[in-house]
């Protein structure tokens, strides 16, 4: 607890100190997107960038093979015929116009999803799996080495919380 208390503390100061208006860059310490067992993600305030690789694909993987609907609100992809890889809400609008998707030389497929406004998405699609957006919101204020601290904190308190409810009650 007494941890807890001063790291807050310090990251409350360091943030004040900190704040100066100029546009943070990236953080090395910071998610700010992911990979899952079925694409992995990235993001700019922006933008989002979605890699689907397709590694048991006969052959060259070719445009007429690729099922991709980008909808404001509603992603898809996959491969014409099969099961899609994405199908679901996105979680902010975005420019289908101004979206787009291509193939790579190692069979997966490139989605570029441009954000109808700029800031931070939690997931790429609503349910999957979410990134931290208090360590990106931190970004904008502490310097790496705060950053870690405050990961490394938020993770040892994850698994306090899954190792309590995992542990067996007594009646």
């Amino acid at each position: 607890p007494n941890y807890t208390l001063q790291l807050s503390r310090t990251l409350v100061l360091t943030a004040r100190a900190n704040m100066s208006g100029r546009k943070p860059k990236k953080s090395e310490v910071v998610d700010y997107g992911l990979t899952t067992d079925k694409y992995s993600w990235n993001q700019e305030m922006d933008e989002v960038t979605i890699v689907i690789p397709f590694k048991d694909f006969e052959g060259t993987l070719r445009a007429r093979d690729v099922d991709c609907t980008i909808e404001p609100f509603h992603l898809k992809v996959g491969l014409k015929g099969e099961e899609p890889i994405i199908d679901g809400d996105l979680p902010e609008r975005v420019r289908p116009d101004e979206s787009s998707w291509t193939i790579g030389d190692d069979n997966s497929v490139e989605i570029m999803l441009q954000k109808m406004k700029e800031g931070w998405w939690s997931s790429v699609v609503v349910g999957d799996k979410e990134i931290d957006l208090d360590l990106i919101e931190g970004s904008k204020y502490l310097d790496d080495s705060l950053l870690r601290k405050v990961k490394e904190a938020k993770l040892q308190r994850q698994a306090q919380e899954q190792e309590g409810a995992a542990a067996p009650t007594t009646e």
